[in-house]
C-alpha cells in the first residue's frame, strides 16, 4: 500500500471524499485532489499532519513504508472488530483509536526513538499482563 492508497482507504471508511476531509482537516482541497488524483507525487508534512491527526495516525505513515503497513494493519483488525461489534448477534463493543489518557499530540510530539521505546514499554506490559477476574473451576456434576 502506499501513501495515496493509504489516504483513499482512511476516506472511503470515514465516509469522506477530497471535499470533505479538507474542510474537516482544514487543507486546501486542490492539494488534496492533486495528491489523489496522482499530479502530485510526494505529499507535504504541512499537508498530511493536519489529515493525520484527522484520522488518528502517525503523520509518518505517509511517509514511511513500515509505518504504513502497520497503522493499516491495525486499522483492518480494527475494521473487523467493528464489524463484529455492529452485527445484532455480537454483544456490543466500543473499539477506540486511541486507548490512552494522554493526548494522542503529545504522543506525535515523541521522537521515533521515545516511540519505539514506548511502544515496547506497552508490549512487555501486555505481555506480562494477568487478567482481571479469575475463571471459576466447573462444578462436576452428581
Amino acid at each position: 500500500m502506499n501513501a495515496r492508497d493509504l489516504l483513499k482507504f482512511l476516506m472511503s471508511r470515514a465516509g469522506d471524499n477530497p471535499n470533505s476531509l479538507a474542510a474537516k482537516a482544514k487543507v486546501p482541497q486542490p492539494t488534496l485532489y492533486r495528491f489523489l488524483s496522482g499530479t502530485a507525487k510526494e505529499p507535504r508534512l504541512s499537508t498530511f499532519e493536519p489529515v493525520a491527526k484527522h484520522y488518528g495516525i502517525p503523520v509518518e505513515a505517509f511517509f514511511s513504508e513500515a509505518v504504513r503497513d502497520e497503522v493499516a494493519a491495525k486499522l483492518s483488525l480494527r475494521q473487523g472488530l467493528e464489524d463484529v461489534a455492529e452485527r445484532p448477534e455480537a454483544p456490543a463493543r466500543q473499539v477506540h483509536a486511541w486507548p490512552f489518557d494522554s493526548p494522542y499530540d503529545s504522543y506525535l510530539a515523541l521522537s521515533a526513538d521515545k516511540k519505539h521505546q514506548l511502544n515496547d514499554m506497552v508490549a512487555a506490559f501486555i505481555a506480562g499482563a494477568t487478567p482481571t477476574k479469575a475463571a471459576r473451576p466447573k462444578k462436576k456434576a452428581a
